[in-house]
């Protein structure tokens, strides 16, 4: 009997296979583009870091600082900021490393 993974077989889940900004909590990165998509669950963001690795959230507060961000993230520009849950709250944000 022949014998294959599941990944052989089953697409790769593009986007959702990368690793979520909250397993980055407070910890500081460095933003260098953003790319909005929509999802079966609603909008998400593709964030490229400055050391060239992608991520993503779906996370809405996050997602409404991206949008500010974006007009600043020309692919050249560096934004720095450390991704944090607040104490006491359900979601996460960014705010200015310390």
């Amino acid at each position: 009997m022949k014998e294959k993974k599941f990944g052989d077989v089953m697409p790769s889940s593009g986007d959702f296979s990368l690793q979520r900004i909250t397993d980055f909590e407070n910890e500081t990165l460095g933003f260098v583009a953003v790319r909005f998509a929509e999802g079966n669950y609603g909008e998400y963001a593709v964030i490229t870091l400055d050391e060239g690795m992608q991520i993503r959230s779906g996370n809405q507060v996050i997602l409404d600082q991206l949008h500010t961000m974006a007009e600043h993230l020309d692919g050249e520009t560096v934004i720095r900021a450390k991704v944090v849950k607040p104490s006491g709250k359900r979601f996460f944000k960014l705010v200015d490393p310390e």
